[in-house]
């Protein structure tokens, strides 16, 4: 992630749903651990564990920022909860089930620039949340994964 020093067009709680959202129904996300980021970047996954990210739902941020602090606490507890039993890090990989809730960065950005690695299964449906909305859909709409097709290397 690459600050630019412009002013963020949305809220950083908006942001973290943003970047939270990308893997609810994706069986795998990637950002080897191994890999460093650029100058200028910094990793959002530390490629061990769940550090740094926490759980998170369709929730309009601009109310969430309205919360009571003791609330916003209280539900991103339960969120984590539930984040924890669908999401893991595995081999330098933050791997989701196929089901829970999102995962969110803890960290609020600003403007940013996002590098991301990606694996999918056949008929995945994810994305990447832009601060909640836009959404960078990831879909994969072909029939079955052919290890001999070209366009599926194994």
């Amino acid at each position: 992630m690459r600050t630019t020093g412009k002013r963020p067009c949305m809220s950083p709680d908006e942001l973290a749903a943003a970047l939270a959202g990308f893997l609810v129904l994706c069986a795998a996300t990637s950002l080897p651990a191994a890999d460093s980021p650029p100058p200028g970047f910094s990793a959002l996954f530390n490629g061990s564990d769940l550090t740094s990210w926490r759980g998170g739902e369709s929730f309009d941020h601009r109310k969430w920022l309205a919360l009571p602090e003791a609330k916003r606490v209280a539900m991103a507890k339960e969120w984590t909860t539930d984040l924890r039993k669908h999401w893991r890090a595995e081999n330098g990989e933050l791997v989701n089930d196929g089901g829970g809730l999102f995962a969110v960065t803890e960290k609020d950005y600003g403007d940013f620039e996002l590098l991301v690695e990606y694996k999918t299964v056949a008929k995945a449906d994810s994305a990447i949340y832009l601060r909640g909305c836009p959404q960078v859909r990831i879909w994969d709409y072909t029939r079955r994964r052919n290890p001999l097709a070209q366009h599926f290397p194994p």
